[in-house]
C-alpha cells in the first residue's frame, strides 16, 4: 500500500512505520523500500528483536485462504516512544 501511495506522490513523500530487526529480511526490506522511492526512516528497530515480522499465506486456486504461518513476535519488543518518534519525525 505504501508503494502504491508513493507512486502517486513526489519521491520520498510516504513514510512506512514498521518494526524491523537487523536480519536478512529487515535488510531486504530496507533495500526494497529505497528502490521503490520510499523513506526508510520509519523502520523501527525493536529492542531484543531477533526477527523481522513475516507472514506467509497459502491460497487456493480461487484465492481463498487455506492456511498460513507468521512470526510477529518483534512487536513485543517495541516501545511506544520509539514508534511515536518514527511517526512524527520529519
Amino acid at each position: 500500500m505504501a508503494e502504491a501511495a508513493q507512486a502517486l506522490l513526489p519521491a520520498h513523500s510516504v513514510k512506512l512505520v514498521y518494526p524491523a530487526a537487523k536480519d536478512l529480511l529487515g535488510t531486504l526490506l530496507h533495500i526494497e523500500m529505497e528502490s521503490a522511492g520510499l523513506r526508510t526512516d520509519g523502520l523501527v528497530e525493536a529492542l531484543d528483536a531477533s526477527a523481522t515480522a513475516a507472514c506467509s499465506l497459502v491460497l487456493d486456486s480461487n484465492g481463498d485462504l487455506t492456511g498460513g504461518v507468521s512470526d510477529m513476535s518483534i512487536v513485543e519488543g517495541l516501545e511506544g516512544e520509539r514508534v511515536s518518534a518514527a511517526c512524527y519525525s520529519t
